[in-house]
């Protein structure tokens, strides 16, 4: 059984991620056991990954268009017209409403 089949459990994903670490470790190779390290210090957060299936792959595209952005407007003169940009741009021209 591997860990992303696990059946059904968190309890029993768990398992079998502290299994795959301690086996990892046993291993001996640095960088498979600094990996595998990492992992287990995340351990709820893999375990919620797993479980419901979702990533933060959008947050992460976000971020990456907003530096784009700010690489193509460090010619802007002020942060509103920036703002103004991002907005439009990211989201939905309903959305640039004047936050003052």
């Amino acid at each position: 059984m591997d860990i992303m089949h696990a059946p059904g459990s968190r309890a029993a994903a768990a398992t079998l991620l502290v299994m795959w670490r301690n086996e990892a470790v046993k291993a001996g190779i640095p960088e498979i056991t600094k990996v595998a390290n990492m992992f287990y210090g995340h351990l709820h957060g893999v375990i919620n990954a797993m479980a419901l299936g979702r990533n933060n792959g959008r947050a992460e595209r976000l971020n990456g268009d907003i530096q784009e952005l700010k690489t193509i407007g460090r010619g802007f003169k002020d942060v509103e017209h920036f703002r103004t940009t991002l907005l439009f741009f990211q989201f939905s021209p309903f959305l640039l409403v004047s936050v003052s």
